[in-house]
């Protein structure tokens, strides 16, 4: 088993586009920010399978905008160039905005199977 901890810099862009009922119809809001993000990652190899638990969060919420993101996957690498990956990614994102001077948070969710091929030089 391997595991590290890192951290970096996320950039956001979020944009909305939307015709609601009166009094906020229409509702156009798009939002860019950054945060600072730390993580941990975790690796178990067997054989030529590896499987992969990675997650990161913003803990500063220097942005108030805070986020959190994991992915899961097990790969098989077959030969020295090649390897086939699947798996789950998820992130969850809290936009603010201003609308008619009142605070607006949404709060998205992307998440959806992964699957790859790898080539390794």
């Amino acid at each position: 088993m391997r595991g590290f901890v890192y951290s970096g810099l996320k950039v956001f862009t979020t944009s909305v586009k939307a015709t609601l009922p009166d009094p906020i119809t229409p509702l156009d809001l798009t939002t860019n920010w950054a945060e600072f993000l730390t993580g941990v990652s975790f690796s178990y190899y067997l054989q030529e399978f590896t499987f992969t638990f990675k997650t990161d969060t913003a803990p500063f919420k220097l942005f108030s905008n805070p986020s959190w993101w994991f992915q899961w996957y097990a790969r098989y690498r077959f030969g020295k160039r090649f390897s086939v990956q699947l798996g789950w990614v998820r992130q969850d994102i809290t936009s603010l905005h201003k609308v008619k001077d009142q605070d607006l948070s949404m709060n998205f969710t992307l998440q959806g199977p992964l699957a790859g091929v790898a080539i390794h030089f």
